[in-house]
Parts: structure tokens; sequence; C-alpha cells
């Protein structure tokens, strides 16, 4: 807040809820009524501790009502593999990780925490359509500047950011790799920054979730 000045948000990785194809698990709805049914017996795992991919989830636990046990990994990969396995049964995880497990049938897609349905994967319904419209989660990539840079610096930068962000060929690269391009102004970027720094606080302290 105080050392950085927003330039822009490049682009943001939606969290997609994950499950074992073995789970007999095939939508919101039916992985939400199964964790109700077994309280504190069923696991997630996650690229670690306070990771996008916990507090997707933790946000999910709260609007759905629901108990599942956090296992925290290092990293996607490791938790994607056991998810795969069965070992815990699902994850939260953002497509560039996610995608060739996905796409291989390795784990299932139930749904994407993101206001619309992902190009890539045009089939996954969000958790909007599930009743869940609360859950809405993404990794945000974006460029900062030192604090004090001048505003003149901070528009020219954004300015050229944005132009090669719109490039067709830039644009379709970002999305292949499973980044929904952005590009949006100082101004735009700085209050997004505040809402959600202030939405994941809120939610940090109601739930007293554990980063360490």
């Amino acid at each position: 807040v105080k050392d950085l000045e927003p330039v822009t948000l490049m682009g943001k990785f939606p969290m997609i809820l994950i499950v074992s194809p073995n789970s007999g698990i095939n939508s919101v709805e039916e992985f939400v009524q199964k964790t109700r049914e077994n309280p504190g017996k069923l696991n997630y795992g996650s690229a670690g501790a306070g990771s996008p991919h916990h507090l997707a989830m933790e946000l999910l636990k709260e609007e759905a009502d629901i108990d599942i046990v956090h296992v925290p990994y290092r990293g996607a990969a490791p938790s994607l593999s056991d998810v795969a396995g069965g070992q815990v049964q699902a994850m939260m995880v953002d497509l560039a990780a996610g995608a060739g497990f996905i796409k291989s049938g390795k784990v299932k897609a139930l749904a994407v925490a993101n206001g619309s349905r992902l190009a890539q994967l045009p089939e996954v319904p969000t958790f909007a359509e599930a009743g869940y419209k609360e859950v809405e989660a993404a990794a945000l990539v974006g460029m900062v500047a030192t604090a004090g840079t001048p505003k003149d610096t901070i528009a020219s930068l954004n300015k050229k950011v944005v132009e090669v962000i719109n490039e067709p060929v830039v644009n379709k690269k970002m999305i292949d790799f499973g980044i929904e391009p952005v590009g949006n102004t100082p101004e735009e970027y700085e209050e997004l920054l505040n809402n959600e720094r202030e939405r994941w606080h809120k939610l940090i302290s109601d739930l007293k979730i554990t980063l360490d």
C-alpha cells in the first residue's frame, strides 16, 4: 500500500474446483451434498497455506456451509497428483497448473470461480450457475511501480502494457496459458486491490484461518 503504485492488472487465473474422476461426484451440488453427509471426514489439497487455492476453497466452505479439512502441499503439482490418485478428495486449482490433468481426464472439473465460463473450458459451469454467486476467486497478475513514480510515467507505462495485452497474438497466448487477460487503468487496478484486500482479510479474520 505504501511502497508500490498500481500500473495495471495484466490478467487473472480463475480458480477451478476439481475432484478425482473416481469420486462419483459430477457437480458442485453433489460435492456439497457428499461433504455435508461426511462433515470433517473429507480432505482438500492446496498449493500451500495462504495460497489462492487455499483461500478459494475456504470461501466455498463459508458460502456452502460445509466442513472439509485443509491439507496444504508445497506447490500445486503434488496436490494435483494426490487428487488424481484419490488421496485427497478435492482442490481448487488454476488452469495454468491444472490444464494437463483436466484435459487428460486425470481430474474432473466441477465449476469455475469466475463471473463467466472460461473460454478454455466452456463446458464447465460457474459457481454462480450452481447458486453460489459469491464464490469468485483468482490469482491476480499485475504490474506495479515504486511509490512516488511520476503519474505521467505510470500512464505511459500503462498505455504500452495494455496495448501489448490487447494484441491478438499476445492475447491468445495468455488465454491458451490459462490467463484471463485484463489490462485496466491504474485507478481501476488500485480499486480492485483495495476491494480484494478487504474481502480476503475479512474472510481470514471471520474464519480464523491460519496462514503459517
